[in-house]
């Protein structure tokens, strides 16, 4: 239902455990994502809510989903951290667009066990810290957007 300019909440999406594609972006819609998302959508595969007003925290658990290949949430008014847990065997996750929300803190580590990740865009955030040395093993990483955030002075990682 992309680009018709809905509005209301989509809450009813996390009462559809087999749901697999959820394309919902560029509407209106509004609300949060589910406390633990592992748990009420576990066979996601692409999730794309981006141009919405969705907002709140990341699901701790978001990074865990084990049949995700693409995460689009970017422009939204997501806040706080990025989820730090971040298993190992997260082996088909390839693009992940946070761009332009109000996410805050430091890049999490374990964002480097994404062996598979090849499009990481986290532009136009509230994001701090150092840029973790860690992005070094993503080795299929073929596009880096971290531009407009509030990283500490210095060099960037080799």
């Amino acid at each position: 239902v992309d680009g018709n300019l809905l509005t209301g909440s989509i809450d009813f999406l996390w009462k559809l455990p087999r749901l697999e594609y959820a394309y919902l972006e560029e509407n209106k819609f509004e609300g949060f994502l589910p406390t633990s998302i592992s748990v009420t959508s576990p066979l996601l595969v692409n999730l794309d809510i981006s141009g919405n007003k969705m907002k709140g925290t990341l699901p701790s658990d978001l990074f865990t989903l084990s049949a995700l290949e693409i995460l689009d949430l970017h422009a939204n008014d997501f806040e706080g951290p990025l989820p730090s847990n971040v298993p190992t065997s997260n082996l088909k996750l390839t693009f992940v667009a946070l761009h332009e929300n109000s996410l805050t803190k430091a890049i999490p580590t374990q964002l480097g066990k994404l062996s598979s990740l090849q499009h990481l865009d986290l532009t136009n955030n509230l994001l701090s810290g150092d840029i973790p040395t860690e992005l070094m093993n993503l080795k299929r990483l073929s596009l880096l957007y971290l531009a407009e955030n509030n990283f500490n002075q210095g060099s960037i990682p080799t």
